[in-house]
C-alpha cells in the first residue's frame, strides 16, 4: 500500500472529516491498487501455468494462459499471443501462437524467411532489454498473409479487411514474448507486457530444463534404438540374418519419429561397380518387407552418384520430384522388386558410406540436423553389423565346403556299399538327397546313360518327391532331347534348355505311348504339369547328370552338380562290374531256373483255378444280359432270312416292316451288351486296390470340383435333365491325407445319386407340383474329422432295403440303370483305404443325406 494511502487512513482513524477532493484521491488510490492486484493475479496465474509444465510443447498453454489474462486487463484489440525459441544451429525458430480463431499452433519458421522475420531477428538480438515493434501494413501486410498461408500456419479471416497489423516483443535472450494488435498499443498496456515478459522467465527456465531432460530422454531412446541394432547384429547367426537387422533399423527409425518408405545397407564392389544389399520397404500400410537386392550402379544418375560419393566417402543427398520419382523406379524395378510410391511428393535420399559400403534411406521429409546425427550414429553400429556379415559369409564358405566334401564322401560310402547291378538305382536318391543338402534348388533330377554302341540313352529319373522311377530305355533319336544330350555328351559340354508346360506334356505323352511310363500323375507328381521348366545337363564319363528347376541354374550351382557328376561317374564304374559278375552268376543259373520253371507251372495251374471261381461269379452276374443278347440274336437270325425272302418277293411294306423289328432287336442287343460290360468293369473295379499314395488334399476344394463335374455330366448325357445343386464349404477345414482320385470318385458316386434321386422324384410327382429338386454338398471341421454331406431332398430310401445299399450288386435302379456296385465300391475305400466311415441317414419322403467321416 503507498503512502498517500497510509495517510489518508490515519485521518479517517483520528475520525476527521474529509474533503471532496480527499475522498477522490481515495478513490483513485483504491483503484490504482485493485488494478495492480489485478494485474498481479494475472502474472500469478501465468507463473503457476509455467510450474506445471511437464513438456516443450506446453509453452502453448502458457501463451493460451497470457492470451486471456491480457484479454481480461484490456488488450480489447489483441490478435494473439505468441512465445518464440530460437534454433541458431539449425537457422529456424519454433514460433508458439495461440488465438481464438487457432487455439493454439506450433509453426517451424526459418530465419531469412521473410523481410518481416529478418526485421523480427534484427531487433529481437539487440542487447539488453530489447522490445521490437514492427508494423507490418501496404503491400508487405498481403506479402505477410501469403507466406503464412504457405508456411503452414492458421487462417484468419481477420486479417482479410484490416490495413496494418502490429507486433510488439520483448526479448528473453534466446527468443521473445509478444502479441500482435490491429492497432497501436498504449504505453500503459506495453508496461504490463514487459511485466508479463519478466515472468514469463521463469516459464523459460522451466522450459530450459523440461527441453535438457527430454533431449536426455531422447539420447537414452537413441542409445536403445543402437543397442537393439547393435545387438541383433551380434545374434547373427548366418548371412541371410542381415536382412532381419536391417528391418530392425526400419522399425528403430520408426520408434524415433522417422518413417523411412525404404532403408538399408549396401556392400559396394569396386570392380563390376555394382552393390549388394539387404533393403526393408514399406508397404501401403507402413509395415516392412525383406528384399536381398543387385544393383548396377550405372542408367541413373543418382545411382552413379552413389558409387562416386562412397568412392569419396562424402555423405550423399539426392531429391527426386514429380516425373523423376517415376524414371528413377522404372530404372530401379529392371533390377529389384520395390513398391510404387505417389509421384505427387517429394522423395529425399540420404546416403552415410563406411569403408565398404553405405547406409540409405528414402524420405518424404527433409531430415533435421538431428536427425542426420541419428543416422550418421547409425550408420556407425550398421557398418559393425556388415563387418559381422562378412565374417559370417566367410564361415558359411568354410562350412560349405565341409557340407561339399561330405556330400561327395556319402556318394563314394553308397557306392563302396553296391553288391549289385539293381543297387546303382539307390544313387539317383542319393544324389536328389545331395542336391538339397548343397541348396541347389530343383524339383526333378536324374542320370541319363549313353550307351552309344547301341546307340541308346537309359534313363534313371526320380519322382518329384525324391523316388525312382521306373528306367527309360529309349533310341538316341527318340526325341530333340535325346538328340541333343547326346550330342553334348560327346563334347563333353554342359546342355541347357527351357521347357513350357506344353513342351513338358509332349514329352510325358510320348513316353507314354512308348509304353515307357504308365500314368501322368506318377511322372508329373502333382495335379498339373509344371509352368515352366528349365533342363539341365552336366556331362560326366558314362552320361549326364540332369537338373530340372522352374528357374536356370547360376554357375555356382552347376559348378557343384558337375562334383556330384563325379562322383556318380564312379558309381557307374562300379556298376559295370557287377554287372559282368552277374551276367556269369546268370549263366550258372540256367539250370535252376528250368527247375523253377515247373514250379512257375504249378503255381499258374492253381491261379487258372482261382480264375475258374472268378468267371464262375462273373457269369452268373452277367447270364441275364447275354441271355437277352442271345434271344434277340437268334430272332433278329429268322427276321434277316425272312427280309431276304420278301426282298426276293418284291413286298417293299413288309420288309420296311422287317427292318425296322431288326433295328429294333440290334439296339436291345447293344443295350444289353453294354450292360455285361458296365458290370464286367464294375467288378473288376472293385476288386482292384489303388496303387496312389496318399496326399496332403483340400477337401472343399475336391468336393466342389466333383459336385459341378456331376452336374455338368448329367447335363450333357441328358439335356432335360435339371436339379439345384447347393454347396456349404467350411473354409476352416485342414488339408487331410488321402488318395486324391478315389475320393473323388466315392464324391462322384454319391452325387450322381443324389441327382437321381431328386430326378426321379420329380418324374413321380405331376408337373403342376412346386417340388424344386436340390442337392447340397456340405462340409464340417467336427472333433478333429473333417466331415462331408451330401444331401437330397428325393424319396428317401425305404425302410426294407437300407441295410443293404452297401452290398455288392445290390440296386434299387431299374434294370440297366446301375450295377450295384458303387455304393459298395465308395464304402470300401472309405473304410478300408482310409480308414473312415460311411454312413447314409434317410427320411421316407424327405430324402437322404450320406455322410463321409474322415480323420484330419
Amino acid at each position: 500500500m503507498n503512502q498517500h494511502l497510509r495517510n489518508i487512513f490515519y485521518l479517517i482513524e483520528k475520525k476527521r472529516e474529509l474533503s471532496i477532493s480527499e475522498l477522490v484521491d481515495i478513490y483513485k488510490a483504491f483503484e490504482i491498487q485493485n488494478r495492480e492486484l489485478e494485474i498481479e493475479a494475472a502474472l500469478e496465474r501465468v507463473r503457476a501455468q509455467a510450474m506445471g509444465m511437464t513438456k516443450p510443447n506446453d509453452l502453448i498453454k502458457i501463451c493460451e494462459t497470457q492470451f486471456r489474462e491480457l484479454q481480461k486487463l484490456g488488450f480489447s484489440e489483441m490478435r494473439n499471443t505468441l512465445i518464440t525459441i530460437f534454433n541458431d544451429d539449425e537457422g529456424y525458430f519454433q514460433d508458439y501462437d495461440y488465438s481464438d480463431y487457432s487455439s493454439g499452433s506450433i509453426t517451424k519458421i526459418y530465419y531469412n524467411s521473410h523481410p518481416v522475420i529478418d526485421d523480427f531477428m534484427d531487433q529481437i538480438k539487440k542487447s539488453g532489454d530489447a522490445f521490437a515493434e514492427i508494423v507490418i501494413e501496404g503491400n508487405q501486410l498481403n506479402n505477410w498473409k501469403a507466406f503464412r498461408r504457405k508456411n503452414g500456419q492458421p487462417e484468419d479471416k481477420r486479417l482479410e479487411n484490416i490495413k496494418a497489423l502490429y507486433y510488439y516483443f520483448y526479448s528473453i535472450g534466446s527468443g521473445a514474448v509478444g502479441i500482435s494488435n490491429f492497432n497501436p498499443v498504449a504505453e500503459e498496456f506495453l508496461g504490463i507486457l514487459k511485466r508479463f515478459r519478466n515472468v514469463f522467465d521463469l516459464s523459460y527456465r522451466r522450459y530450459k530444463d523440461i527441453s535438457l531432460a527430454e533431449a536426455h530422454a531422447k539420447e537414452a531412446q537413441i542409445e536403445a534404438s543402437l543397442e537393439r541394432v547393435r545387438a541383433k547384429a551380434m545374434s547373427m547367426h548366418s548371412s541371410d540374418d542381415l536382412s532381419v537387422a536391417v528391418n530392425v533399423f526400419f522399425k528403430e527409425l520408426k520408434t524415433l519419429g522417422v518413417t523411412p518408405m525404404r532403408c538399408g545397407v549396401g556392400e559396394m564392389h569396386r570392380i563390376t561397380r555394382t552393390w549388394t544389399a539387404a533393403i526393408t520397404d514399406s508397404t501401403q500400410q507402413g509395415e516392412s518387407c525383406e528384399i536381398l537386392a543387385e544393383l548396377t550402379q550405372l542408367n541413373h544418375p543418382i545411382l552413379e552418384n552413389i558409387y562416386l560419393h562412397w568412392e569419396r566417402q562424402e555423405e550423399y543427398h539426392p531429391v527426386l520430384q514429380g516425373t523423376e520419382i517415376k524414371e528413377y523406379y522404372e530404372i530401379l524395378k529392371q533390377q529389384i522388386s520395390v513398391s510404387d510410391f505417389p509421384e505427387d511428393a517429394i522423395h529425399y535420399g540420404n546416403y552415410f558410406f563406411f569403408k565398404e559400403g553405405f547406409v540409405f534411406a528414402w524420405i518424404r521429409d527433409k531430415l533435421s540436423e538431428e536427425e542426420m546425427t541419428i543416422f550418421r550414429r547409425f550408420t556407425s553400429v550398421l557398418s559393425l553389423t556388415y563387418h559381422r556379415f562378412v565374417e559370417l559369409k566367410e564361415a558359411e564358405s568354410r562350412a560349405f565346403e565341409a557340407v561339399k566334401q561330405a556330400s561327395v564322401n556319402r556318394i563314394r560310402a553308397e557306392i563302396a556299399s553296391m553288391r549289385t547291378a539293381e543297387d546303382l538305382r539307390r544313387i539317383t536318391p542319393l544324389v536328389w538327397q545331395e542336391l538339397k543338402n548343397l541348396d541347389v534348388p530343383f524339383i526333378r533330377c536324374g542320370v541319363f546313360i549313353v550307351e552309344d554302341e547301341r546307340m541308346m540313352v537309359r534313363v534313371y529319373l526320380s519322382t518329384p518327391t525324391g523316388n525312382p522311377l521306373a528306367v527309360l530305355n529309349l533310341p538316341e533319336n527318340a526325341s530333340e532331347i535325346t538328340h541333343e544330350t547326346v550330342e553334348h555328351w560327346h563334347k563333353k559340354t554342359v546342355y541347357s534348355v527351357h521347357w513350357n508346360k506344353e513342351q513338358f506334356v509332349r514329352w510325358m505323352e510320348s513316353m507314354i505311348s512308348q509304353g515307357q511310363i504308365q500314368t501322368r500323375e506318377e511322372y508329373q507328381g502333382a495335379e498339373e504339369p509344371p509352368d515352366s521348366l528349365d533342363l539341365h545337363f552336366i556331362p560326366f564319363t558314362q552320361g549326364m547328370v540332369y537338373i530340372g528347376n522352374t528357374i536356370p541354374l547360376t554357375q555356382d550351382e552347376t559348378e557343384l552338380v558337375k562334383l556330384l557328376a563325379d562322383a556318380f561317374s564312379m558309381a557307374y564304374t562300379r556298376y559295370e562290374d557287377f554287372k559282368n559278375l552277374e551276367d556269369a552268376k546268370n549263366r550258372m543259373e540256367v539250370t535252376l531256373n528250368e527247375l523253377k520253371a515247373t514250379q512257375s507251372q504249378l503255381i499258374h495251374a492253381e491261379k487258372m483255378a482261382s480264375l475258374g471261381e472268378l468267371t464262375a461269379g462273373i457269369a452268373h452276374e452277367i447270364q441275364n444280359p447275354l441271355n437277352f443278347v442271345n434271344n434277340f440274336s437268334e430272332v433278329t437270325k429268322e427276321l434277316v432270312a425272312d427280309l431276304a425272302v420278301e426282298i426276293g418277293n418284291g413286298n417293299s411294306i413288309t420288309t420296311g416292316e422287317l427292318s425296322e423289328d431288326i433295328k429294333r432287336n440290334l439296339d436291345k442287343i447293344i443295350y444289353h451288351g453294354r450292360r455285361a460290360d458296365a458290370i464286367v468293369k464294375g467288378m473288376l473295379l472293385h476288386s482292384r486296390t489303388s496303387n496312389s499314395s496318399k496326399e496332403p488334399t483340400d477337401i472343399n476344394l475336391l468336393a466342389d470340383e466333383y459336385l459341378r463335374l456331376a452336374f455338368h455330366g448329367l447335363r450333357a448325357k441328358d439335356k432335360s435333365f435339371n436339379a439345384e445343386f447347393k454347396s456349404d464349404l467350411d473354409p476352416s477345414l485342414p488339408k487331410i491325407n488321402v488318395i486324391p482320385q478315389d475320393i473323388g470318385r466315392v464324391l462322384l458316386n454319391l452325387i450322381n445319386n443324389a441327382f437321381y434321386a431328386v430326378t426321379e422324384k420329380k418324374n413321380i410327382l405331376a408337373e403342376n407340383h412346386n417340388y424344386k429338386p436340390v442337392v447340397t454338398l456340405s462340409t464340417r471341421n467336427v472333433n478333429g474329422k473333417a466331415e462331408i454331406r451330401i444331401n437330397d431332398n428325393g424319396n428317401g430310401i425305404p425302410a426294407e432295403v437300407l441295410d443293404k445299399i452297401f452290398q455288392p450288386f445290390f440296386t434299387t435302379k431299374p434294370t440297366g440303370r446301375g450295377t450295384g456296385l458303387g455304393l459298395s465300391l465308395s464304402y470300401d475305400i472309405i473304410t478300408k483305404v482310409h480308414g473312415g466311415e460311411l454312413k447314409v441317414e434317410t427320411q421316407q419322403g424327405e430324402g437322404s443325406v450320406f455322410i463321409i467321416k474322415l480323420s484330419t
